[in-house]
């Protein structure tokens, strides 16, 4: 087995030229597997609606609104940030944004629904940064792959995403529409490679609808600088963050759902 420790970057830094690199390896990954159906359901992955319990009924559980029993309490003991994160996620959105949250988990149907509209691919699941070592602009190599799914190409961007420049944004002063030409890379070069298979509208509702996704799984991740020793302006900017995203999802619900 070769040691790719060496790739693996530590959390709070950022290069775009290896964020690049990732984007590549994922647009080959998502290419390669677009819409072969056959091939698709014989790979040992999980398909939408399995991915997505896998998180909104541990948290739903962890809310109090159903109980925890069975695998969703395995889920609750061994995925460690889950637990106390999601209390203060929670409050910090408050009353009715909490519960708009909550009822997105629980009544997932409509946005799996809505996902499973758009062409499939193999896509990685869990594209965090301690799951990729990127050691040079052709050799990428992904691991943890028990969150495979048979799914649209955007989930993968979208989870990488969310947690590399909302939950734990490097601290180089660019803002977030300064890192969007970042994800039209991985666009063009998903276009490129799909030629008259790329359909772009359906891409950004995709997109969306992946954001969506990723926040209801893993916005408690949002939280994780109020359980700290933070200071006051990196406190407010973490509930700034909450905010938005919650305010994000709603204004997706109510467009495409």
């Amino acid at each position: 087995m070769d040691d790719v420790s060496a790739g693996i970057t530590p959390r709070g830094t950022f290069d775009a030229d290896r964020f690049r690199w990732l984007l590549e390896a994922l647009a080959g990954l998502h290419v390669h597997h677009w819409s072969d159906a056959d091939a698709l359901e014989h790979l040992p992955a999980l398909s939408l609606e399995q991915n997505a319990a896998l998180f909104t009924e541990p948290i739903v559980a962890l809310a109090g609104r159903a109980a925890a029993e069975g695998w969703v309490q395995s889920v609750i003991e061994n995925f460690v940030v889950m637990r106390p994160l999601l209390p203060v996620f929670l409050e910090t959105l408050g009353g009715r944004d909490a519960d708009f949250y909550l009822d997105l988990c629980q009544h997932r149907a409509p946005w799996v629904r809505a996902l499973g509209e758009f062409p499939r691919t193999l896509v990685h699941g869990d594209t965090r940064r301690a799951n990729i070592a990127l050691l040079s602009p052709d050799h990428v190599s992904m691991f943890d792959w028990d969150l495979a799914t048979r799914g649209p190409a955007a989930l993968d961007l979208a989870w990488s995403w969310f947690l590399q420049f909302h939950c734990y944004p490097p601290q180089d002063g660019r803002s977030l529409a300064d890192r969007e030409p970042l994800r039209q890379h991985y666009v063009e070069r998903l276009a490129q490679k799909l030629g008259a298979r790329f359909d772009g509208a359906a891409f950004e509702r995709a997109w969306q609808l992946s954001w969506l996704k990723t926040v209801v799984q893993v916005g408690f991740c949002l939280a994780d600088p109020l359980t700290g020793d933070v200071t006051p302006e990196e406190a407010a900017a973490a509930r700034r963050r909450c905010r938005e995203s919650i305010d994000h999802v709603k204004r997706i619900a109510d467009a495409l759902l």
